[in-house]
């Protein structure tokens, strides 16, 4: 639903043009209240449980974990579509390397991953949430503003993230097979 959402913003922008402010107000603002009001209330009864004394700081991180959620969605929606055609893909373990106290050698893990097209589309929706951001600016639709970059930066932090991620798995495999093969 996310990424139908993610879709349709543009053309329901290009329709927000053409209606007054007080319309943009009366509709999105309950919307937008509905929308995050959930999530915002859950993270923040959640903060109050666990840190009672600290939780009103949980606050400032409510924007970054909407992000989050947000950079999640390609990767979900692809793991639903495989479901739901009953494509058996394999479960793609990330690599782990201990919570003990003893150190783990992570040169000798040949651990490497292979993202595929999946960062290059969250990078191209991050592309067109910027666009909308731009037509945001030009058609003066500033109330959507905040609610657009969530979006930008879910999306690109998500494959900026992922395709860093994996240049340095392959960095650190070469140097790996480097010092392997000078032993």
């Amino acid at each position: 639903m996310m990424i139908v959402v993610s879709m349709l913003m543009l053309p329901v922008m290009i329709v927000r043009f053409y209606m007054g402010v007080f319309q943009m107000v009366l509709i999105d603002f309950p919307l937008i209240v509905a929308s995050f009001w959930s999530i915002s209330a859950f993270y923040l009864y959640a903060q109050k449980v666990l840190y009672p004394k600290s939780w009103l700081k949980a606050i400032a991180f409510l924007p970054m974990l909407m992000g989050a959620g947000v950079a999640l969605t390609l990767s979900n929606t692809k793991g639903v579509i495989e479901a739901i055609l009953g494509i058996q893909t394999s479960f793609a373990r990330t690599a782990k390397y201990g919570t003990q106290s003893q150190k783990v050698k992570t040169q000798q893990t040949a651990y490497k991953r292979k993202s595929g097209w999946l960062p290059y589309a969250e990078l191209a929706i991050g592309a067109y949430f910027v666009y909308m951001v731009d037509f945001a600016i030009e058609t003066m639709n500033y109330f959507a503003l905040p609610f657009l970059m969530l979006f930008v930066c879910g999306y690109l932090w998500a494959g900026f993230t992922t395709l860093y991620q994996e240049y340095q798995d392959k960095l650190q495999w070469q140097r790996a097979q480097k010092l392997s093969a000078a032993q």
